[in-house]
């Protein structure tokens, strides 16, 4: 498995060191942040959300999960355009409303 396919499968187990790890490996090899969070760290936590709303995933795997988005976001966050800051902030929000 590619870093990115790491990332994302490391996001959707709320794996924080490993999320952690593989955002390492990907900086290294020259990513963008912009582009480790739009191609990777986002879909997953969308991946997430949609896997919860189908009953397959229920919220405390969501909030465990959305732990090592967060950690993307704050370990991302220095080399984010402001725009995609922004979008992952969105995407970062819960609403536990439409589960009650």
């Amino acid at each position: 498995m590619t870093p990115s396919n790491l990332l994302y499968d490391a996001i959707l187990r709320g794996d924080e060191p490993e999320t952690c790890k593989q955002l390492k490996i990907l900086s290294a090899a020259d990513m963008s942040a912009d582009k480790i969070l739009t191609d990777t760290c986002i879909p997953a936590i969308l991946e997430v959300k949609r896997n919860v709303e189908a009953g397959e995933m229920y919220i405390p795997e969501l909030l465990i999960a959305q732990r090592a988005y967060q950690a993307c976001i704050t370990t991302l966050q220095p080399d984010l355009s402001l725009q995609t800051y922004q979008q992952a902030l969105d995407h970062a929000e819960i609403d536990l409303s439409c589960f009650l």
